[in-house]
């Protein structure tokens, strides 16, 4: 079986999908698979052809441009990107596919080689997930290969499940001997004590396992192979479902996963039959997973009975499918700041207390969109019924408003119940966020200075702000710095207009984002840093009994924090005490006279990053 790659005028065009009816799948179900497994010099020597040079150039550049990503630390990938063309934007050598009239062809991929190589801004080290399929064992080859050319550091990470007894363990023992053949180191993990009962939980495991690893390996990239039927399939389960646009955006291409490591899908925009057509050429094998056969399986249902349906009468559904998609992204992307917006407008400074009649004003599809926005913040699940019911009381009251616009006083309280948090409460131009499980929370009296290095008592709030020296000669390296939801943070005081103080926010605040060279509306930036507040409120169950007794006195707890002078500070930590996990924590910021420079838990100014 044959499949020819496009080239013309120099680009470097995708492969074409081969004819369903060549493909012959080299699948092995026994242990004797050394003769399937070709040595990595012979894989090399191979990969010199026209071809398939091109795939691995190309998916190098990717890796590339989702490296070149601003980090999740930062604030600047706040959550998954969908497309490869997007994220390709950036217009890295021979990454494009299609050349727009009057635009000056790009030379062949063989010629920027060179470019790649000394693109040595950081080290790639990617941890490749490896089932022993088709997709996954094309992704650790292509890697392996791209390896041997120093161009980036490849690990291979298995999870036996232990699902389908000796089966499992073959496909293991297949990961274990392709490892070994090409040199790359693996990490395997076993789920037999722990293992969930349902996909989702099986899933999850996964990732919470590769996220591990990545960690313990030091890479930077996770790599699963994920392509383009695993999209359609995802698309038609999620249409089925009913899903939102939000959800038929499809599986993303990039998601940030932590502060320092970026979960990457490079076969997106590839299909399963291109891959195993490379695997023929290549002359290796992989292993068939018996359970997706399996059609009581919802996803198995859709592979092996509605898709070949429905390839056969419109051969090509996938890549217009795929079309549709990416149609979708960029309108959800158009909605979701329309919706952040509105949202900016319906919310108070209190951010339970919206305005009734602002929301009522909206497009329905924005009401929609800001009423799931304010569940998703408190942790509510959003359901369509749910929504629809908040739609209702609006229409309601916006019905009882008008019967007695002329009668002050005679308006009516209309109440909801969400779950057994949350309802919500509409009265006159009130809409209301009720918090059933809220305790009375202590206030903060006008403005506090710090004391600069020490230790500064918020006595009213029964918690502490310490700031101390930075007294380790060590130069600080990345991964010193933590989180952007920390709750401390490496500071440099240069350019802070002293006294620092600590107070509650207040309308018109600024802020200059971290990364940024503008200031923006504290209000704002909290709406697109929803994030890191809501992974802190997530916590605040979980922790409190910790908490509690870690922040008794009100200390903070004795984290090792820097600062090198009083004033004009070279580099400092500031960290707020463990009990802070328990407030809002977007309503408590550190200002100098300017502007906010730290939201203890959402994130710190571009005014504090750390320059030398």
């Amino acid at each position: 079986m044959s499949t020819t790659l496009e080239q013309q005028q120099g680009y470097c065009l995708e492969y074409r999908k081969p004819a369903k009816e060549s493909c012959r799948c080299r699948v092995y179900n026994s242990l004797t698979m050394k003769a399937d497994l070709p040595a990595i010099e012979k894989l090399m020597a191979l990969a010199v052809e026209p071809e398939l040079e091109c795939f691995l150039v190309e998916l190098m550049r990717k890796l590339r441009a989702a490296a070149r990503l601003p980090s999740a630390a930062s604030g600047g990938l706040p959550g998954p990107v969908f497309d490869w063309p997007a994220i390709a934007g950036q217009k890295l050598p021979g990454l494009a596919r299609h050349r727009p009239d009057g635009e000056k062809a790009a030379p062949h991929p063989e010629n920027k080689q060179d470019d790649i190589a000394s693109d040595t801004e950081r080290t790639l080290k990617v941890l490749v997930g490896v089932s022993g399929g088709s997709d996954s064992i094309s992704l650790l080859l292509f890697l392996t290969l791209l390896s041997r050319r120093g161009w980036l550091d490849v690990f291979a990470c298995h999870v036996n499940h232990k699902l389908r007894g000796a089966e499992s363990d073959e496909d293991e023992e297949f990961v274990k001997e392709a490892c070994a053949r090409w040199a790359v180191p693996l990490s395997i993990y076993k789920s037999e004590s722990e293992r969930p009962k349902s996909e989702q939980g099986l899933r999850d495991y996964r990732y919470s396992v590769l996220t591990d690893c990545a960690h313990q390996v030091g890479a930077n990239i996770i790599a699963v192979a994920h392509t383009l039927d695993d999209q359609a399939e995802t698309l038609l389960f999620r249409a089925f479902r009913g899903s939102s646009l939000s959800g038929l955006r499809g599986i993303p291409a990039v998601r940030p996963f932590g502060a320092d490591v970026i979960l990457v899908r490079p076969f997106l925009d590839n299909s399963r039959l291109v891959l195993r057509d490379l695997l023929e050429k290549f002359g290796v094998g992989w292993r068939e997973d018996s359970s997706n056969a399996l059609k009581h399986y919802t996803r198995n249902y859709i592979r092996h009975e509605l898709v070949p349906r429905i390839q056969a009468r419109f051969p090509d559904f996938d890549e217009r499918l795929e079309r549709t998609r990416r149609i979708i992204v960029e309108e959800e992307a158009l909605m979701a700041s329309l919706a952040d917006r509105a949202l900016e407008e319906v919310e108070s400074e209190d951010a339970n207390l919206w305005s009734g009649e602002r929301l009522r004003d909206l497009p329905v599809a924005l009401q929609r969109r800001v009423i799931a926005a304010g569940m998703a913040e408190r942790g509510v699940e959003i359901m369509f019924e749910r929504v629809e019911a908040i739609l209702s009381l609006l229409d309601e009251e916006r019905t009882h408003s008008g019967e007695h616009s002329a009668h002050a006083g005679s308006g009516k309280r209309h109440r909801l119940t969400l779950d057994d948090r949350w309802d919500i409460e509409t009265f006159g131009d009130q809409f209301k966020w009720l918090d059933k499980g809220e305790q009375p929370e202590p206030s903060l009296e006008g403005v506090l200075p710090l004391n600069l290095p020490g230790l500064t008592i918020l006595a009213t709030l029964g918690r502490a702000v310490r700031i101390e020296r930075y007294e380790d000669a060590r130069p600080l390296k990345k991964e010193d710095f933590p989180p952007a939801d920390a709750l401390e943070a490496f500071v440099d005081l240069d350019e802070v207009r002293l006294p620092l103080t600590v107070r509650l926010r207040r309308a018109g605040d600024i802020i200059r984002p971290f990364g940024m060279k503008e200031t923006v509306k504290l209000k704002k930036y909290l709406h697109t840093h929803k994030g890191g507040r809501n992974k802190v409120k997530a916590g605040m169950e979980a922790k409190a009994s910790a908490d509690k007794q870690a922040g008794d006195e009100g200390l903070a707890t004795g984290t090792r924090c820097d600062a090198q002078n009083v004033v004009g500070t070279v580099s400092g930590v500031i960290t707020a005490s463990p009990r802070a996990r328990m407030l809002r924590l977007r309503n408590i910021v550190l200002a100098d006279q300017d502007e906010v420079l730290w939201v203890p838990g959402v994130g710190i100014s571009e005014k504090l990053r750390v320059r030398q």
